[in-house]
């Protein structure tokens, strides 16, 4: 009568393993090429004119089955492929007559996730927030709040917390067309403006994810930069404190350090 064989203990373990490691050589299955990515770059929210209150995009949204709630009108910065500069530039700067490295794109909604679909159906590949770098929000919203804002941010999960927010004084959009000499994205260079006047010292340290804490901590008040394109300055001491998301006054701050 023949007896069964089994395999050795150390041998079952190594089948076993090669078994459990082949399980990880499938490959991405749902990765996304970066040439079929929109690269989102900066974000701007403003108040819609009265008349385009009642005017209805027919891009999302089904007759008689339209969102409720006042409008907002959100430009994005959508990187090029292609254009984006890889090193110095030949002109020196980005008011070239060269082609230009983003693509400023507008909408109007009921709201920012109405938006990002709105958005989405003027573009061919799917949007891509990993690299925002910078949202500015116009006065006239920020007086409404920033609680369904900020809801919507921290539901896309792709936002970074190392984003900058910023309130403007005027139309928000105008930031989105700025054509800077020393930086060929506009973008980076409210990036960088931002963040340097952080490591200078000139304001205090307050990005989306710290912005995000201090409305959700009670007893604390996020802090937003200020930008005021009359005073000849880019970025003024003055800031917005939003409080709890839902209302803001305006105070004077003064930074003591790049904490």
């Amino acid at each position: 009568m023949l007896k069964k064989q089994h395999l050795p203990h150390n041998v079952a373990g190594l089948v076993l393993l090669c078994i459990l490691c082949s399980s990880l050589l499938t490959g991405c299955w749902d990765r996304i090429e970066v040439e079929d990515r929109a690269v989102v770059l900066a974000m701007a929210i403003d108040q819609v004119q009265e008349e385009e209150q009642f005017k209805e995009e027919e891009v999302t949204h089904e007759s008689g089955h339209d969102p409720r709630g006042e409008k907002i009108r959100v430009t994005m910065q959508i990187a090029v492929p292609g254009r984006l500069p890889l090193g110095p530039s030949g002109d020196g700067g980005g008011g070239g007559g060269e082609a230009k490295p983003v693509w400023v794109l507008s909408t109007v909604a009921h709201s920012l996730e109405d938006a990002f679909s709105n958005m989405q159906q003027q573009v061919a590949d799917r949007l891509f927030f990993g690299h925002l770098r910078v949202i500015v929000i116009s006065e006239a919203v920020a007086r409404r709040g920033l609680q369904d804002i900020n809801e919507a941010l921290r539901r896309e999960t792709e936002v970074r917390r190392t984003a900058w927010m910023i309130v403007s004084k005027k139309k928000a959009a105008h930031l989105m067309e700025i054509a800077p000499q020393l930086e060929r994205v506009p973008a980076l260079y409210l990036y960088d403006m931002v963040n340097h006047s952080v490591i200078n010292g000139k304001l205090p340290r307050s990005n989306l994810g710290l912005f995000w804490r201090a409305v959700s901590t009670p007893g604390q008040e996020g802090f937003c930069r200020w930008w005021n394109p009359g005073v000849g300055k880019m970025f003024s001491s003055r800031g917005w404190l939003i409080s709890g998301g839902i209302g803001w006054w305006e105070r004077q701050i003064r930074s003591r350090s790049a904490r």
